[in-house]
C-alpha cells in the first residue's frame, strides 16, 4: 500500500496532519492484525478510496461483531461505487469471521455519508453521536 495515497485520503476523512511515514508505521501494524484489516481502492495505479475495518468478540454473548474503523473515498470521484464496494468487502470479510452485525461512526456533520449508510441498511442508533449498525 501506498502510505502517501492513504495520508491524503486520511486528509480527505478529516485527519491531515499524518505523515507518510506515520501512516506506514500504521499500516505495518494492521498487516499484522488477525482481527481487522485495511483495504485501499486504487485507479490507474493510485490510491482512491481506504476502508479499514475489524471483528470484536462480544463479551455479553457468542460470536462477534464487525467494526468500520475508516471508510473514504477520494473526493473527484465519489459516486461511482468505490465506497459500495469497500463497505461490501468489509461486511463480506466480517462474515466469515462469524461476526453477526457490523457497526461505524460518522460525525453528525457529515450528512451525505449517513445517507449513504443509511442507504445500505445501516440505522442511526445513537442521539448524541452517528453510530450505525447492520445486522448480517
Amino acid at each position: 500500500m501506498d502510505a502517501a495515497s492513504v495520508a491524503a485520503l486520511l486528509a480527505e476523512l478529516g485527519y491531515p496532519d499524518n505523515t507518510p511515514g506515520e501512516v506506514a508505521e500504521r499500516l505495518g501494524a494492521w498487516e499484522e492484525e488477525s482481527n481487522g484489516t485495511v483495504l485501499v481502492a486504487e485507479m490507474e495505479g493510485n490510491g482512491v478510496g481506504l476502508a479499514a475495518w475489524t471483528a470484536i468478540p462480544y463479551l455479553e454473548r457468542a460470536g462477534r461483531w464487525g467494526r468500520l474503523v475508516a471508510l473514504v473515498v477520494a473526493g473527484d470521484i465519489r459516486s461511482r461505487g468505490v465506497a459500495r464496494r469497500l463497505v461490501a468487502a468489509a461486511e463480506q470479510w466480517a462474515r466469515t469471521r462469524g461476526c453477526s452485525a457490523m457497526e461505524l461512526t460518522s460525525s453528525r456533520s457529515r450528512e451525505v455519508a449517513r445517507e449513504f449508510y443509511r442507504r445500505l441498511g445501516y440505522e442511526d442508533r445513537c442521539g448524541r453521536s452517528a453510530r450505525f449498525a447492520k445486522l448480517l
